[in-house]
C-alpha cells in the first residue's frame, strides 16, 4: 500500500484497536468493529481533518471500501449526490420505531463549532447555532446525534444521507422536529436518548381510517415516552450509588 495512506491507517488504527501494520485492504472498520456511533464518526472527521473528506460513509466496511472512496492519482474523493425520493420510501400504515442512546463525553469541546469536519459532518449550520445557545451544549449537541440514530433505525433508507443532510430542527417551545416523524429527547450530565416514530398515514379515504392511524401515533408516542422515562430514570438512580 503506498505510504501517502498511511496517516489515514494510524488514524483508523486508534478506533479500531489495532496497529497500522496489522490493516489491509481486508480489514473490517465499519460499526462492528468501532464501539459506538459516534465514535465512527470522529474517526471520519479526522480523516477529513487531513484532506480525505468522504461525502458519505455508511456504505463503507473495510479497508478496502475506504480506498474505494478515493482517487488514487490525486487524492480526490469521489463525490456522489445522493437523495432519498420519499415516493420510494415504504408506504406501509404500519408505524416504526428508533431508540438510540449516545454518551456526551464522546463530543468533545472545540474551538469553532462551525468549522469542525466532525460537527460539519454531522449537524447543519442551524443545528450547530441552535445547541450553542442551550445551557448544556454538548448534551444537546448529544440528543440531536442519538436522534439522527433513532430516525436511521426507524427507516433505514436515511441510511443513504450524511447527518448533515437530516436536520432536527426545533419549534418555538424548543421542541424537536423532522417531517413524518415524531421525536423525544431526553439526557442526564453523561447520556442522551432520543425515540423517533414514524408516521406513515394510510390514504384518508375515510374519516375513520385518520381516526384510527391518530390513535396508533398517541400510543406509539405513549411507549416512547415511557421508554425513554424509564431509562432515564434508572440512569440518574443508578449516579447515586
Amino acid at each position: 500500500m503506498k505510504n501517502e495512506y498511511t496517516d489515514i491507517k494510524n488514524i483508523i488504527s486508534a478506533f479500531i484497536k489495532k496497529t497500522a501494520e496489522q490493516i489491509t485492504e481486508n480489514t473490517v472498520i465499519d460499526k462492528t468493529v468501532v464501539q459506538g456511533s459516534i465514535l465512527i464518526h470522529r474517526m471520519y472527521a479526522e480523516i477529513a481533518d487531513i484532506g480525505y473528506s468522504i461525502d458519505n460513509y455508511n456504505d463503507i466496511k473495510t479497508y478496502a471500501d475506504l480506498l474505494q472512496k478515493i482517487n488514487p492519482e490525486n487524492n480526490i474523493i469521489i463525490q456522489k449526490n445522493i437523495t432519498v425520493n420519499l415516493e420510494d420510501k415504504n408506504t406501509s400504515s404500519n408505524n416504526s420505531v428508533g431508540i438510540d442512546i449516545e454518551q456526551v463525553s464522546n463530543f468533545k469541546e472545540v474551538n469553532d463549532y462551525r468549522e469542525d469536519n466532525f460537527y460539519k459532518q454531522n449537524f447543519t449550520e442551524q443545528e450547530i447555532a441552535h445547541c450553542l445557545l442551550q445551557p448544556s451544549m454538548l448534551q444537546s449537541f448529544t440528543g440531536k446525534f442519538a436522534a439522527k440514530e433513532a430516525i436511521v433505525k426507524a427507516d433505514n433508507s436515511y441510511k443513504k444521507l450524511s447527518f448533515n443532510q437530516i436536520e432536527i430542527s426545533n419549534d418555538t417551545e424548543g421542541k424537536p422536529l423532522f417531517h413524518d416523524f415524531h421525536i423525544s429527547i431526553s439526557h442526564t450530565n453523561d447520556l442522551a436518548i432520543a425515540v423517533a416514530i414514524q408516521i406513515k398515514e394510510p390514504e384518508k379515504t375515510e374519516t375513520v381510517i385518520t381516526q384510527t392511524n391518530n390513535n396508533s401515533v398517541s400510543k406509539y408516542l405513549s411507549i416512547g415516552a415511557f421508554i425513554v422515562s424509564i431509562i432515564a430514570l434508572g440512569l440518574t438512580v443508578s449516579q447515586l450509588f
